[in-house]
């Protein structure tokens, strides 16, 4: 049996948010961790109770682990105060001796999520990825959150209900820049992407099979009504061709206008 066809039956929750525990159970059935003690990173949510996190189950079987928040601080249960962005991520890491190759590592900051996602896949190779994706966009746009720290900020500080992180078509480009390949979706929350050593010849889903996860079957969020905010988002796909950050902006203007605002 193709074992990554069938991890859309495999969600299950029982510290999750939603299906993560089940999927990220059979991935690592499948995929069995390289290091002698197994090591995940998690970083975007509150993470002083486990409620909710992807990596609670991973820590009661005895992995280890770093823990990252912009607000809270818990050194007993490696748990670190940070605001994170593309350019001080991998300090971070090196800061708290993160192994190159983890096994896991799971982002979902409402904002850079894209631009953490490629800064890490730079200097590290974890077996697993999953990055929180915007479900509110089409499978044919590549739109993503600006990467900008005071920008970041400021979303964090006042949620912007729909208006966050990355479609899943920009998301699906980094990973497919960085030999990584999209295998699962939990609904409205996480895509995971596994490193492509790790999936042999077993045929893949490919994007379009993800469909049903995004616009206009799959919603999450009430709208915003400041159209303004439309600018901290861009075209990922026509930056990556130009380099042109206002051009990209601009780009995205009317994908944010239908999708994200009132």
């Amino acid at each position: 049996m193709n074992w990554i066809k069938n991890l859309k039956n495999k969600q299950s929750s029982i510290s999750s948010q939603s299906g993560q525990d089940g999927v990220i159970e059979s991935i690592f059935q499948n995929c069995p961790p390289a290091n002698k003690t197994p090591y995940y990173v998690e970083f975007g949510f509150n993470n002083t109770t486990g409620i909710n996190a992807n990596t609670t189950q991973l820590k009661s079987k005895g992995w280890e682990g770093l823990l990252l928040d912009g607000d809270n601080s818990n050194p007993s249960i490696n748990l670190h105060s940070h605001f994170l962005s593309s350019q001080n991520i991998c300090e971070i890491f090196k800061k708290y001796n993160v192994p190159k190759t983890p096994e896991y590592i799971s982002i979902d900051v409402d904002s850079t999520d894209l631009w953490l996602f490629k800064s890490i896949v730079k200097e590290y190779k974890p077996m697993l990825f999953t990055v929180e994706y915007n479900c509110n966009f089409p499978l044919t746009e590549a739109i993503t959150f600006i990467d900008d720290v005071q920008a970041s900020i400021r979303r964090a500080r006042e949620g912007w209900a729909r208006m966050y992180g990355a479609s899943l078509k920009a998301l699906n480009i980094v990973a497919q820049d960085s030999d990584y390949t999209l295998i699962a979706v939990v609904d409205k929350l996480d895509a995971f992407f596994l490193r492509n050593d790790l999936i042999g010849d077993l045929e893949v889903p490919s994007l379009e099979d993800f469909s049903n996860y995004v616009y206009p079957i799959s919603q999450n969020h009430a709208r915003q009504p400041n159209r303004d905010l439309c600018n901290f988002f861009m075209d990922y796909e026509h930056f990556i061709q130009t380099n042109n950050l206002q051009e990209s902006i601009e780009k995205a203007n009317n994908s944010c206008l239908k999708h994200l605002i009132q």
